[in-house]
């Protein structure tokens, strides 16, 4: 999917491209905190579905998404507040900053979407379901991301379209995972009476 991404990104030459490198260097600090904090949900998820205490699933999750949330918010603010001297300290030329600064502002932001939907993925994996966040995952940053590129390209050749492609993205994985996790959690109520 990146790969592709990147493809449409080389459009605007190799300012953009390396302001591109530069988002994905930073964007992997914000990356971790989601990744740690999804699989902490998941161990502890796992644990308590073993144990039978659906309460404290509920609010282990609840402190996670709280937890992530905050956190999420915390590190893209301060990315955001000083975006122009992080992308400097990879490339200090103007319109690498220019292209970094329209990529991190179209895109740091909604992080806080994406967190979301990790944590949900993370309880779904502590519930034992593990296939259904990793298509739901597949199907909207793989294929829907790419089909938003495909039929918004011809509409909208930005690199803030391109951009925005990940955001949108988010929401509907995160959405579709949520709404998944509430149907498995209401089909496992009724069948528990």
């Amino acid at each position: 999917s990146n790969t592709i991404v990147v493809s449409y990104i080389n459009k605007f030459g190799s300012s953009a491209m390396a302001a591109w490198s530069v988002y994905r260097r930073v964007d992997d600090i914000i990356m971790r905190i989601m990744q740690s904090l999804a699989v902490a949900t998941t161990t502890f998820v796992g644990q308590n579905v073993g144990a039978k205490l659906h309460d404290r699933i509920r609010r282990g999750t609840r402190t996670a998404l709280l937890m992530c949330s905050l956190s999420v918010i915390t590190c893209a603010a301060g990315i955001l507040l000083f975006a122009e001297p992080i992308i400097a300290i990879f490339n200090a030329d103007p319109e690498v900053i220019a292209f970094g600064k329209e990529i991190f502002f179209c895109i740091i932001p909604f992080q806080v979407i994406n967190s979301v939907g990790h944590i949900f993925a993370g309880e779904l994996r502590g519930r034992g379901n593990s296939r259904a966040p990793m298509f739901i995952m597949l199907a909207c940053h793989v294929g829907l991301r790419q089909l938003y590129l495909y039929f918004g390209w011809p509409l909208f050749q930005s690199l803030g379209f391109i951009a925005f492609g990940f955001p949108f993205s988010w929401a509907l994985s995160g959405g579709i995972t949520m709404l998944y996790l509430w149907r498995e959690k209401k089909k496992a109520r009724e069948a528990n009476g």
